[in-house]
């Protein structure tokens, strides 16, 4: 039969000690588990909203583009017009834009907006680039006086830019706002997620310190109970013996663990004593 008072004081200290060291080995284990989680939810909301910081930034560039593209219809000689194309520096900063945000969309879909929004805005400097620069140079060649002409010119500008640029325009737009949306969308998902995977680490690490608690309290009260109560219950006949009193009952007899041994042993001893007296 299993009983308590035949297992040896020190397995018990050890299992005492052994539970507490896993416990509190597992809390420590669950806080670095949580934590990861926790950066890894982190990092994800970072890289999602530096993605919307260079959308917006890709954004402000397409507008500058539209800008220059007002300014060069709007030119009235030569000079302005060359001061106003910086149409292929912003094309290159958009290349470098789109070419550093792509590898960073996780989603094959918004990759594919992304190159399509590259090409709609490519296809509007380009289309700025090949007809109405050249347009406008030939315009401002014309003789002032010829209004007709200057009208013309400028009547077919204004039908390309309405009839093919507006609608570039107005589909990049729509592209940069979806992907926009997107990821703000799993920047907020992924803050979500670190708060509320900081809140299951609290109720986590909560719960475990209260087991570690009980545990070491039960531990306490398990040592005072099987070992310091009973070592204490052999003062008693020790100081009789000593007194020379041998006519006496030790608690413990009989079990199998330290206390017992010393049990026996105080027992013989009395036994012995009082035989070679008597």
């Amino acid at each position: 039969m299993f009983r308590l008072s035949n297992i040896s004081i020190g397995i018990k200290l050890s299992v005492m000690s052994g539970l507490g060291i896993l416990l509190v080995a597992g809390m420590l284990g669950a806080s670095l588990y949580n934590n990861s989680l926790v950066k890894a939810s982190n990092d994800v909301s970072s890289t999602q909203q530096q993605i919307v910081i260079d959308l917006k930034t890709l954004d402000t560039v397409f507008l500058n583009v539209r800008t220059a593209m007002r300014d060069i219809r709007l030119a009235d000689d030569a000079a302005e017009l060359q001061s106003a194309d910086k149409l292929s520096a912003s094309e290159k900063t958009i290349d470098a834009l789109v070419d550093g945000l792509s590898p960073r969309l996780k989603m094959a879909e918004n990759r594919e907006r992304l190159a399509k929004l590259k090409e709609n805005i490519k296809q509007y400097i380009g289309v700025a680039q090949k007809e109405i620069v050249p347009f406008m140079v030939e315009s401002l060649k014309i003789d002032i006086k010829d209004g007709a002409r200057i009208a013309e010119m400028r009547a077919k500008m204004k039908a390309i830019q309405k009839e093919r640029m507006d609608s570039l325009v107005a589909k990049a737009k729509a592209l940069v706002e979806q992907v926009i949306d997107i990821a703000s969308k799993l920047a907020t998902k992924a803050d979500e997620g670190a708060e509320a995977q900081m809140k299951s680490a609290e109720h986590v690490n909560l719960v475990i310190g209260s087991v570690v608690m009980l545990i070491l309290l039960g531990s306490a009260l398990f040592g005072a109970l099987t070992i310091a109560k009973p070592l204490k219950a052999l003062v008693k006949p020790l100081e009789d013996v000593a007194g020379g009193n041998f006519a006496i009952s030790v608690p413990g007899v009989g079990r199998k663990d330290e206390v017992g041994q010393i049990a026996n042993a105080v027992a013989q001893m009395a036994e012995k004593v009082s035989s070679t007296i008597g």
